[in-house]
Order: structure tokens, then C-alpha cells, then sequence
């Protein structure tokens, strides 16, 4: 085995290895490199296996004490705070977000409530109407926060992605007062650039196309396009095309190349001119692992052109690869760089060997496909494990794409440059016609991405792959070349049905699911039978910019590989439990809705009926009595509303809940809805011991309306789980249903514990937590 590739793989193992940083350690590690230097006395496989060890040891070693860890006088140890005015440098290109603008504080001091010393970093949002410049130091009030962690199964953490930058703290900021302007540097002229840049393309082509061409060219943090464009690129597996990656880099180097060997320049001066200038055009971009790893990678393939030499062609990929984690290990769990270093080991290692096998087709054509199917094989693993999602028309769309790319990245780049420089001198209007081929091509993508997302087979969502399947996927892909190299094609192809066959291979789960997930201030409870059927309970709130259908719910299920629900129950129409049901209805096929029948008059009870009369699904209103089986041996009965429903009490809607018990074997769950104290009582008094159940999700989230002595006495459940949101404004739950609920047994908190599911094989409940702790 190759030297380089061994060392490279063994090291990114040790990344991954949780090794304690010890001298013990360190010396094993040494021992190990030292007897795999040993070119005398040890047989080479005995010193590649030495180095291999020595090579995992250290990088382990090394992780630990290179990854950012939270110091004692980080600021983040304040959090949380309500109030807070702090002192720190700007030390990121402030971005747009949908709340203000988002950017890196580098922090001083502490400045109120009280004076003190801090350091650190803090992620800030400032919703002024100014854009803060970068360098500048600043004054900050708002509220200091932790960020948030991951509260639900396989969803993404905001913690861990700012903590592998060493960023422990968010600020929402209210004020920004400048205290001392930027001075100069060179990633603010990169800045300012990139700017004026954007301000050109806002000036020659209309807003979302100008967005577009900008993502394009500068990358998605650069310019941001609106979530619907971006999510119709991400459907068809182009969203590498809205962030700059080593394609943009590949042809701006090629033309850089072009460009001074045109001019007759030596290439001991065009390599660093080459190099400067990709590297000043990274800095506008943000540098992104992704654009780093290219950047790297193109500097030491000019570093080969300048010495005459081709080298070999996964070297520069290795140690650009291998450069970068050990600067900065955690890289290696960022996604952009996982898929960067994919795709690009498709390129170079897999293209030549597809392209020999298309004969009869121009060259071009062939390595165009070969390329694009290259990419295809490698990513797909690692996407399914990721994403869970795939798309019929992928390889369509970036044949497409590749055409389009080259076009867009040669003519936009050269038109900017043409208009900055013309634009001074009063020339710059007379740059807009060379634009609308630019319109025109933009306009046609944009087009070709809207049909393709129409046709049938557009998205695909399955589970996301567990650990083995991927490894088995790259396994069988390994195999597949190896036997294509060989022209073994009927093998080959036998190889990648039993690669595709895969994803599709689960572990049978023949227990009762319910999983309370965690929504905010609401309820979104899934229920999953042994026979694989889905029903959902509430839909969660909305809010300004989303709601728990489109954010939580749904991506939850597709994780899942959900492809359909069997029911919705919706337990009342207030909004914490009806605000995603739009959502969750537009994404997401449902054979019938149960709900209790309340007309209110509101825009979100309004919207969600339209939305069942427009997909035509039937819906039914359900009383006390109704009992249904969802299959052998579960059962769904429904304990509330009453007959004759609550009027006059402390609310109505609330006392109006749909209550169900859920039962399998000789277990079972209280879904109690809303209910507060009025029903309560009467449902205590007329059910008896219909109510007697070993899980309850507890009403109105924990409220001091509900939960009474005389309720939880019938249902004397085993263990408790309360749906509330953190840091809640109306207080849930409350301390006095808290020490009432206690006397029977555990109580979960998805505000807390994040999402709690319970699982039941007909005899007994397991339970699990995102977080892993009970209160």
C-alpha cells in the first residue's frame, strides 16, 4: 500500500477515536514512529502497521489538544443573561439572516451589568437597519444565550457546529454603538471587494437572479437566496452549485494560467501571482472549509506546473486533506468538507476509469458523463447517511449543471472585473447589454430546476443510512471499480444492484413507538405501531419565519424514511398545537384527520380546514367513546371531549381537548391534550378506571390549571412527560404540578431532556432521551 494514502486514512481514524492526551499515550505513539523508521531491522509490512498505529495514536493526541475547548474566563459561562452589554471586535463578515445581520465578536470585557474581564467569541445578530463593518470594535446590549443543542433524534446541533470553532455563546443584539472604526486589513479589502462586487450584479440584473449569480460566484453566505430557490437546487442535488467549491476554484486557476501564459510572464513570477490572487479570492468568499481545501489543493498543483511536473494526481488532494486536519481537526466532522474531498476524489481517481469504458462518443462528452457520475457514486453514500434524500433526476440536473457552471464562472467573473473597473469612470452603463446573455442563462436554469422539481421522482426520502450500511455502500463501490478496471462489467454491475439494494436492508423494530418531540412551547407526538404504521398527534406552534411542521415535525418522519401518515389527531385548534399542520399537510400525505370539532374563528383553524377540503382529506370530529384498532393488539380510544362540551370555564378550547389512551399488550399512554382542571375532574369522575395508565404526557405542558390530586390519582402513571418550550413565557411548568407529579414516579421535560420516546414491546416501556437526563 501507497505510503501516503495509509498515513493520511490512519490519521483521520485517530481523529475519530476518543484517546485521552496522556504521556503515556504520547510515548506509545513515538515508539510506534520510531520502529516504523526502521528500514533495517523491521520488514516493511511491520513498519507500515508501526507507522499506521503511531499515525492514529498521535492525530488522537493531537485532536485533543488542538480542538477548542471552553476556557474558565470564556464569556459563555455568563450565559444565560437577559441583559448584557459587552465590548469586542467584529471578526467576521457580518452576513444577512433572516433576523438582522449575523457575525463573529471577538469579546473584551464585560461592560454591564458589571465590569468584568472576559474572553472568547460570541455569535451576534443585530437586527439594525446599518450593516456592521468587520474590524470594527463595538459595544453590544442584548441577551446572552447559550445555542442551541440538538433536542430531537438526528437533528443538526447549532452548539456543536459553533463549538467546533470555539464559540460557546450567542448574543441577540438590540444596540450597537461603534466605538473604534476598522483600521485596515486585508480580509477587509476582501470584504469591501466582495461588497461592491454584489452591489454590480444588484445594479446589471434583477434582484433574485443578481442573488443567484452571486451565490454562484462568491458563495450562499456572500449572497443569500431566498429558502424556496435554494431548497428546489438541494431537491435535485445541486446545492454544491449555491456555494463555492473546487469548481469555481479549477476554472478561475485555468484561466489565471491562460491568462499569464498570454502575457509571456515566467512562471516563477505567474505562481505566485496565481496563488495570491486565489487566495484573495477565498478571503472574499468567507474561506470555507470547502474553498480552503480547494485553494490548498490548486496552490500545490501550480507549485507541480511551476516545477514541470504533473506529479500524481491524488497527492495534492491527500495532503491539502491532510494539511487541513491537522491544523484544525475538527474540519473533519464539517460536511462541506466531507463532501468537497468526495466529489474530488471522484474527479481525479474514478472519472478516467468510467470514461474509458463510454467508446464511441466524443471525448469530451464521455469525460463530462464520467465525471458526473463519478461524483454521483462517491456522495450518494454520504448524502443518504446525512440527508436521507435523492433525487431520480440528480445526474440530469448536473450534466446541466457542469455545462452552465463554466459559463456562468469564466463570463460573470470577467464581466465584474470589466464593470468595476469601468464604473469609475462614468463607463459602467454600457456594461448592462453584455449582462443579459448572463439574465438569460440564469433565467434557464432557474427554469430547467423548477420542471425538474415537478416531475415525478424529483425528492426521495429514506432513513438516513446507519454507520454499516454507508461503510458497506463504499465497500461495494470499491469493489465496483475494481472489477470495471478489469472490464468485468456484468460483475461490476451485479455489485452496484447490491449497493442500491442496501439502503433498503432495517433491522425489524416490532415495538409501540411514541416519541414526544421536542417543539417549543406546544405538542407534536408521533406514534409508530409494530406493524410500521405512522400517526401523528398535534402539529406544534408556528412562529415569525416557520412553524414546528416544516422545521421539526417533518423532517423528523423523513428521517424516519416516513413516506406517509395513517392519521393526525389534532387535539384543539390553538396555535401551539395547530401551527403546523399547514406545513405538515403540504409535505406530507395523510389518509385521515381526527379533531374535536371546535370551529374557531381564526386565520390557522381557517387555513388548516382549506387545507383538508383542497387535498381532500376526510376528517372526522370525535367524541368520548369513539375507539378505533390500528392494528392487532393497539388499540386508540378516545376519552375527550364529552358529549356535551365544556362552556363557561377558565378555557373552553382547552377543556375541549381530544383525549386518547393509547394501548398495546398490557401497556399504555394518556395523551391528555390540553385538559385542565374543570375536565379533569369530570373525566376522573366518569372514566374511572378507563384512565388508569403507566405514561403520561401531562396537560397544558405542565400548567397550574391542570394536572389536579383527583386526575393523576385515577391515572397513577409510572412515569411523566411534559411537552413545554424553554424558557417559556407563561412559565410551564409550573412548581406546584411539578411536586404533584413527582409522588408517582420520573417526570421528562422536553425542554430539557429534548425529545422523549418510549418504546413497548406489549409487557413493558423503555425510555430514551435526546439529552439523556431526567429530572
Amino acid at each position: 500500500m501507497p505510503l501516503l494514502p495509509w498515513l493520511v486514512g490512519t490519521w483521520v481514524l485517530g481523529l475519530l477515536l476518543p484517546v485521552p492526551l496522556s504521556p503515556f499515550v504520547l510515548g506509545f505513539g513515538v515508539a510506534g514512529l520510531l520502529l516504523g523508521t526502521l528500514r533495517g531491522h523491521v520488514r516493511r509490512p511491520w513498519r507500515l502497521a508501526c507507522l499506521g498505529l503511531a499515525s492514529c495514536v498521535l492525530s488522537a493526541a493531537w485532536a485533543h489538544w488542538r480542538t477548542p475547548h471552553e476556557l474558565p474566563d470564556d464569556i459563555a459561562r455568563l450565559a444565560p443573561r437577559r441583559w448584557a452589554v459587552i465590548a469586542g471586535r467584529i471578526a467576521s463578515d457580518p452576513l444577512p439572516s433572516p433576523r438582522g445581520w449575523r457575525f463573529e465578536v471577538e469579546v473584551r470585557s464585560l461592560v454591564a451589568p458589571w465590569r468584568e474581564p472576559v474572553a472568547g467569541r460570541v455569535m451576534a445578530r443585530y437586527q439594525g437597519p446599518e450593516r456592521p463593518r468587520y474590524g470594527s470594535l463595538v459595544h453590544l446590549e442584548g441577551s446572552l444565550n447559550r445555542p442551541s443543542p440538538a433536542m430531537n433524534p438526528g437533528e443538526f446541533s447549532y452548539r456543536d457546529y459553533l463549538a467546533r470553532d470555539g464559540i460557546y455563546a450567542t448574543l441577540s443584539a438590540r444596540r450597537l454603538q461603534v466605538v473604534e472604526a476598522a483600521s485596515w486589513s486585508l480580509l477587509g479589502t476582501a470584504i469591501a471587494l466582495k461588497d461592491r462586487c454584489m452591489a454590480v450584479l444588484s445594479h446589471h440584473l434583477p434582484a433574485d437572479r443578481a442573488s443567484l449569480l452571486g451565490s454562484l460566484l462568491l458563495g450562499s453566505g456572500a449572497s443569500p437566496i431566498d429558502e424556496e430557490t435554494a431548497e428546489s437546487f438541494r431537491t435535485l442535488g445541486l446545492g454544491h452549485l449555491l456555494a463555492v467549491s473546487g469548481a469555481q476554484i479549477l476554472i478561475i486557476v485555468e484561466a489565471l494560467q491562460g491568462l499569464c501564459l498570454a502575457l509571456g510572464l515566467r512562471r516563477r513570477l505567474a505562481i505566485p501571482l496565481c496563488v495570491g490572487a486565489i487566495a484573495f479570492y477565498g478571503l472574499m468568499t468567507g474561506l470555507p472549509p470547502s474553498v480552503l481545501r480547494a485553494i490548498v489543493m490548486a496552490s500545490l498543483s501550480l507549485l507541480f506546473w511551476g516545477a514541470r511536473r504533473h506529479g500524481r494526481s491524488l497527492v495534492p488532494l491527500l495532503l491539502a486533506a491532510w494539511g487541513m486536519l491537522v491544523y484544525h481537526p475538527p474540519w473533519l466532522l464539517d460536511l462541506g468538507f466531507q463532501f468537497s474531498v468526495l466529489a474530488t476524489f471522484a474527479l481525479q481517481h474514478t472519472t478516467p476509469i468510467l470514461a474509458e469504458r463510454f467508446t464511441g462518443m466524443p471525448e469530451t462528452w464521455a469525460r463530462t458523463i464520467a465525471s458526473t457520475l463519478a461524483a454521483a457514486l462517491w456522495v450518494t453514500p454520504l448524502q443518504l447517511m446525512t440527508f436521507g434524500q435523492l433525487s431520480a433526476w440528480t445526474l440530469v440536473a448536473n450534466l446541466g449543471a457542469m455545462l452552465a457552471i463554466e459559463v456562468l464562472t469564466i463570463a460573470g467573473a470577467g464581466l465584474l472585473v470589466l464593470a468595476l473597473v469601468l464604473g469609475p469612470i462614468g463607463l459602467g452603463v454600457g456594461v448592462t447589454p453584455f449582462f443579459w446573455p448572463l439574465d438569460w442563462l440564469l433565467c434557464a436554469m432557474t427554469g430547467s430546476v423548477d420542471l425538474l422539481n415537478r416531475l415525478p421522482g424529483a425528492s426521495h426520502h429514506l432513513a438516513p443510512l446507519e454507520g454499516w450500511q454507508c461503510v458497506a455502500m463504499y465497500g461495494c463501490l470499491g469493489l465496483m471499480l475494481w472489477w470495471v478496471r478489469r472490464a468485468a462489467l456484468w460483475r461490476a454491475a451485479g455489485i452496484l444492484a447490491i449497493a442500491a439494494l442496501l439502503p433498503f436492508v432495517r433491522a425489524p423494530r416490532p415495538d409501540l413507538e411514541v416519541h414526544v418531540l421536542s417543539v417549543g412551547q406546544g405538542d407534536g407526538i408521533v406514534l409508530k405501531t409494530p406493524g410500521g404504521r405512522w400517526y401523528l398527534i398535534d402539529c406544534g406552534p408556528a412562529w415569525d419565519g416557520g412553524d414546528a411542521g416544516e422545521r421539526v415535525i417533518l423532517p423528523f418522519l423523513r428521517r424516519q424514511g416516513v413516506r406517509r401518515l395513517h392519521g393526525l389527531v389534532v387535539t384543539h385548534a390553538h396555535a401551539d398545537h395547530l401551527g403546523g399542520a399547514t406545513s405538515l399537510l403540504k409535505g406530507m400525505p395523510v389518509d385521515g384527520v381526527w379533531e374535536g370539532g371546535q370551529a374557531e374563528d381564526g386565520a390557522l383553524y381557517g387555513a388548516f380546514l382549506c387545507s383538508l377540503l383542497e387535498r381532500r382529506i376526510p376528517f372526522e370530529s370525535v367524541k368520548a367513546g369513539t375507539s378505533t384498532r390500528l392494528e392487532a393488539d393497539v388499540w386508540l380510544e378516545v376519552l375527550g371531549p364529552p358529549v356535551h362540551p365544556w362552556h363557561g370555564t377558565h378555557s373552553d378550547c382547552n377543556n375541549n381537548s381530544v383525549v386518547v389512551k393509547l394501548r398495546y399488550g398490557r401497556t399504555s399512554i394518556l395523551l391528555a391534550g390540553d385538559l385542565e382542571q374543570e375536565a379533569e375532574r369530570r373525566l376522573a369522575l366518569e372514566a374511572g378506571d378507563r384512565l388508569r395508565a403507566d405514561v403520561l404526557k401531562v396537560s397544558h405542558h405542565g400548567s397550574r390549571f391542570g394536572s389536579v390530586p383527583e386526575f393523576l390519582q385515577a391515572v397513577r402513571p409510572g412515569v411523566s412527560v411534559i411537552s413545554v418550550g424553554e424558557r417559556n413565557l407563561f412559565r410551564h411548568p409550573s412548581a406546584a404540578t411539578l411536586t404533584r407529579l413527582r409522588a408517582f414516579g420520573p417526570i421528562y421535560r422536553t425542554d430539557r431532556d429534548g425529545a422523549v420516546s418510549f418504546s413497548s414491546d406489549g409487557d413493558e416501556w423503555h425510555v430514551r432521551t435526546v439529552r439523556n437526563a431526567a429530572s
